[in-house]
Protein backbone atom coordinates (compact mmCIF):
# COMPACT_ATOMS: atom_id res chain seq x y z
CA UNK A 1 0.00 0.00 0.00
CA UNK A 2 1.26 3.32 -0.96
CA UNK A 3 -0.14 6.21 1.28
CA UNK A 4 0.55 10.32 0.89
CA UNK A 5 -0.46 13.05 -1.69
CA UNK A 6 2.39 12.91 -3.71
CA UNK A 7 1.58 9.04 -4.63
CA UNK A 8 0.39 9.31 -7.90
CA UNK A 9 3.18 11.39 -8.80
CA UNK A 10 5.94 9.14 -8.11
CA UNK A 11 3.75 6.34 -9.93
CA UNK A 12 3.14 8.57 -13.13
CA UNK A 13 6.82 9.23 -12.61
CA UNK A 14 7.54 5.69 -13.83
CA UNK A 15 4.89 4.83 -15.88
CA UNK A 16 2.96 7.34 -17.05
CA UNK A 17 0.55 5.57 -19.62
CA UNK A 18 -0.88 3.43 -16.61
CA UNK A 19 -1.10 5.09 -14.09
CA UNK A 20 -3.24 7.59 -15.90
CA UNK A 21 -5.78 4.97 -16.22
CA UNK A 22 -6.30 5.23 -11.98
CA UNK A 23 -7.69 8.77 -12.55
CA UNK A 24 -10.35 7.81 -14.74
CA UNK A 25 -11.19 4.12 -13.17
CA UNK A 26 -11.39 2.40 -10.00
CA UNK A 27 -8.60 0.11 -10.61
CA UNK A 28 -6.28 -0.63 -13.28
CA UNK A 29 -3.73 -3.91 -14.40
CA UNK A 30 -0.12 -3.51 -15.52
CA UNK A 31 3.38 -5.72 -15.84
CA UNK A 32 6.44 -6.25 -14.30
CA UNK A 33 8.24 -6.92 -17.19
CA UNK A 34 11.51 -8.90 -16.83
CA UNK A 35 14.86 -7.71 -19.14
CA UNK A 36 14.28 -10.14 -22.07
CA UNK A 37 10.49 -9.00 -22.33
CA UNK A 38 9.32 -12.24 -20.27
CA UNK A 39 6.22 -11.22 -18.66
CA UNK A 40 6.75 -13.03 -15.27
CA UNK A 41 4.22 -11.23 -12.62
CA UNK A 42 1.27 -9.10 -13.35
CA UNK A 43 0.11 -5.95 -11.07
CA UNK A 44 -3.40 -4.82 -10.12
CA UNK A 45 -3.59 -1.69 -8.64
CA UNK A 46 -6.80 0.52 -7.04
CA UNK A 47 -6.98 3.81 -6.02
CA UNK A 48 -8.57 5.23 -2.96
CA UNK A 49 -8.20 9.27 -2.36
CA UNK A 50 -4.09 8.92 -1.64
CA UNK A 51 -3.75 5.72 -1.22
CA UNK A 52 -3.08 3.01 -3.64
CA UNK A 53 -2.77 -0.54 -3.28
CA UNK A 54 -0.76 -2.52 -5.36
CA UNK A 55 -1.80 -6.22 -6.13
CA UNK A 56 1.32 -8.60 -6.77
CA UNK A 57 2.76 -12.20 -6.12
CA UNK A 58 4.09 -12.54 -3.31
CA UNK A 59 7.46 -13.99 -5.01
CA UNK A 60 7.49 -10.44 -6.63
CA UNK A 61 6.53 -8.40 -3.37
CA UNK A 62 10.59 -7.53 -2.25
CA UNK A 63 11.52 -6.57 -5.76
CA UNK A 64 8.35 -4.47 -6.19
CA UNK A 65 9.47 -2.90 -3.05
CA UNK A 66 12.82 -1.87 -3.55
CA UNK A 67 11.74 -0.76 -6.77
CA UNK A 68 9.67 1.44 -5.02
CA UNK A 69 11.78 2.81 -2.67
CA UNK A 70 14.29 3.42 -5.05
CA UNK A 71 12.36 5.92 -6.58
CA UNK A 72 10.49 7.42 -3.58
CA UNK A 73 13.31 9.70 -2.64
CA UNK A 74 12.07 12.85 -1.36
CA UNK A 75 8.62 11.92 -2.10
CA UNK A 76 6.23 12.04 1.10
CA UNK A 77 5.13 8.53 0.49
CA UNK A 78 4.64 5.48 2.56
CA UNK A 79 5.38 1.96 1.12
CA UNK A 80 3.50 -0.51 3.58
CA UNK A 81 3.27 -4.37 2.80
CA UNK A 82 -0.15 -5.74 3.33
CA UNK A 83 -1.52 -9.09 3.69
CA UNK A 84 -5.07 -7.93 3.30
CA UNK A 85 -6.88 -11.03 1.35
CA UNK A 86 -7.85 -10.86 -1.93
CA UNK A 87 -11.50 -13.32 -2.67
CA UNK A 88 -12.73 -13.75 -6.23
CA UNK A 89 -16.56 -14.87 -7.11
CA UNK A 90 -18.25 -15.38 -10.48
CA UNK A 91 -21.33 -13.13 -8.92
CA UNK A 92 -21.38 -9.81 -7.25
CA UNK A 93 -21.90 -10.29 -3.60
CA UNK A 94 -20.44 -7.24 -1.76
CA UNK A 95 -21.53 -3.72 -2.28
CA UNK A 96 -17.81 -2.85 -2.71
CA UNK A 97 -17.13 -5.30 -5.04
CA UNK A 98 -15.24 -4.51 -8.50
CA UNK A 99 -15.00 -6.50 -11.68
CA UNK A 100 -11.55 -8.14 -12.46
CA UNK A 101 -9.47 -5.41 -13.99
CA UNK A 102 -7.72 -7.98 -16.33
CA UNK A 103 -11.30 -10.24 -17.14
CA UNK A 104 -14.08 -8.19 -15.96
CA UNK A 105 -16.82 -10.94 -17.52
CA UNK A 106 -14.93 -13.52 -15.58
CA UNK A 107 -15.27 -12.53 -12.14
CA UNK A 108 -15.74 -9.76 -9.18
CA UNK A 109 -12.84 -9.04 -6.61
CA UNK A 110 -13.81 -8.46 -3.09
CA UNK A 111 -10.78 -7.04 -0.71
Amino acid sequence: ILRGEQTLPLLQGNDKKVFRHLEAKPSTASFILEKNGRIPDEILMGEESYEVLIECSTQRRPLLNNFLERYRLHNKVSIEESDESVLWSEEKMEEDAEQDTLLPEFCWRVY
